[in-house]
């Protein structure tokens, strides 16, 4: 500390030791402490005419900088937040396209066209883990799965006998795709 007032950065008066620059920057107003008024007197400090360590009125506190980085990280995560869940709403909608025109692919080629509703529900149960391939695939299968059954009808062969008369959800539950062809 010696060192700082031997090269003038601070003064040592009776014991206490002041820090020039410091001092050079603050003007009476700023302190209420007389003593700290009296020493100040003492020195040649700048005037307010200076405008040294005064702020324009342009310029914002800290707490109206705080608000305002609040209000933009707020915009921010809810524009965030808007772009999440309009794209898991794209995604949904994306999946629920392909899964009707999946399922339209199959009950094209069924025979019966009832319980058009609940196949659709049921379509879309069975299919609620499996990823986009797998969708098509199953879809593909089907489709293979009916034209086969209902050549085979037209051909004579019994061993698919009522397949023409189940219900689209009968065929869809008993997972009948998977019987021997």
């Amino acid at each position: 500390m010696h060192y700082f007032v031997e090269i003038g950065l601070f003064e040592s008066s009776t014991g206490v030791i002041t820090c020039l620059k410091l001092a050079e920057s603050i003007d009476k107003s700023m302190t209420n402490s007389p003593k700290m008024r009296a020493w100040l007197d003492t020195k040649s400090v700048m005037t307010l005419a200076d405008k040294v360590m005064t702020i324009d009125d342009s310029v914002n506190t800290c707490a109206e900088l705080d608000k305002i980085r609040i209000e933009e990280n707020k915009d921010s995560s809810n524009q965030d937040s808007i772009e999440r869940d309009l794209a898991k709403k794209e995604a949904i909608k994306a999946r629920q396209d392909l899964l009707l025109s999946t399922f339209e692919h199959w009950w094209q080629d069924y025979p019966r066209k009832d319980t058009k509703k609940k196949a659709i529900l049921l379509w879309a149960s069975i299919n609620k883990k499996n990823s986009e391939e797998q969708i098509i695939n199953l879809a593909e299968l089907i489709s293979e799965d009916i034209n086969i059954k209902l050549e085979d009808l037209k051909a004579g062969n019994d061993r698919h006998f009522g397949f023409d008369r189940l219900l689209p959800t009968s065929y869809l539950n008993g997972e009948r795709w998977n019987d021997d062809k």
